[in-house]
């Protein structure tokens, strides 16, 4: 997966308008994105995505940045068990995180 992290300021980037997805206060939105996924998913799905959450909280967000930007394709496209239906839902769940923090 590709996305900007540790620390980079993308608040004043010019990004392209389409194909990526940016989530203010990475910290609280994947905070609220693991809230959802634990609540509301169930199997393998969840146990991957709870993972990964996990590992972004603990690895690329230990303190909060005003801006992460990913992009949705490279959870779409990306490894097993990532890409298809798993990896767009929980890039729903970061939209909908994002929101909710916004």
């Amino acid at each position: 997966m590709w996305a900007f992290g540790r620390g980079i300021d993308l608040t004043s980037c010019k990004l392209p308008t389409e194909g990526y997805l940016r989530i203010p206060r990475p910290r609280a939105s994947y905070g609220r994105a693991l809230s959802i996924v634990e609540a509301e998913w169930t199997g393998k799905e969840r146990e991957w995505a709870v993972t990964y959450l996990r590992w972004a909280l603990q690895q690329e967000f230990t303190v909060e940045q005003p801006l992460h930007v990913i992009r949705p394709v490279d959870f779409e496209r990306g490894p097993k068990p990532v890409r298809n239906e798993t990896g767009l839902a929980l890039v729903r769940v970061l939209e909908r995180a994002a929101r909710e923090i916004a």
